[in-house]
């Protein structure tokens, strides 16, 4: 799909729009494993808490 403008400034506005999209949701993507990782690391360690608890 390809919008043809008139002038040159708004496809140069267009296509810098669409690749500030793509980057915004590959960093949002990359966000989202780091959100998982870091809660199966807390979940990991309030495992270990409840595990030391019950040696205790």
């Amino acid at each position: 799909m390809k919008i043809i403008y008139k002038d040159r400034d708004s496809t140069v506005s267009q296509t810098s729009l669409l690749i500030m999209a793509i980057v915004n949701v590959v960093t949002f993507k990359k966000i989202d494993k780091v959100d998982n990782y870091v809660k199966e690391q807390k979940k990991k360690m309030t495992d270990e808490m409840k595990n030391r608890k019950d040696v205790l």
